[in-house]
């Protein structure tokens, strides 16, 4: 998880010396089975790792925790939650972690301003529902979506493809962060 260790590094660089004691973050679309718990973990095992070398938080270096799950309300929350209590998250058994079910869109507005340190999505095929909205008016949607799924459905490299996954993702990204002062 390349990318995901680089920006989390930069997250600590930006933070110099301070670092907040409770750090939040939300997965975004964390489904209900146990594959949900797996970049979670990477990311608390990461934070932690960063505290230690860089001498944040204490005598400890270790933040406390809290994890929002969000998906959709139909979720199986219960689910999730069954998999993971009394279970510790990662390798550190003394972790303090707080997980939390936040069920909602997050093409709205999910938390408060300034709630959150860090946010992620695993998976992005489940914003597909989001590019048709039904409208037999608007081609360019209608387009993309199809695009993406012959494509993804066929696992050939299209050329037009890539370009569509793109612009699909640019529009949702920016449309949901819009969500999120």
């Amino acid at each position: 998880m390349p990318v995901l260790d680089d920006t989390l590094r930069d997250i600590f660089a930006a933070a110099e010396s301070c670092f907040p004691k409770i750090w939040k973050m939300v997965d975004l679309g964390c489904s209900s089975g146990p594959n949900s718990l797996f970049v979670i973990t990477h990311i608390l095992d990461t934070v932690e790792q960063l505290c230690s070398k860089n001498n944040f938080i204490g005598s400890d270096n270790s933040p406390e925790f809290e994890v929002f799950l969000n998906d959709l309300p139909d979720n199986d929350f219960n689910n999730l939650f069954k998999l993971i209590s009394g279970q510790v998250i990662g390798k550190n058994k003394k972790r303090r972690c707080f997980l939390y079910g936040s069920p909602g869109s997050f093409y709205g507005r999910l938390f408060p301003s300034n709630t959150l340190h860090f946010a992620y999505s695993s998976y992005s095929l489940h914003w597909l529902s989001q590019l048709y909205d039904g409208e037999e008016t608007n081609p360019s949607k209608k387009k993309i979506l199809s695009t993406l799924l012959e494509g993804i459905s066929t696992q050939e490299g299209k050329p037009e493809v890539k370009p569509a996954i793109i612009s699909a993702t640019r529009q949702i990204t920016e449309r949901s962060l819009a969500n999120h002062p």
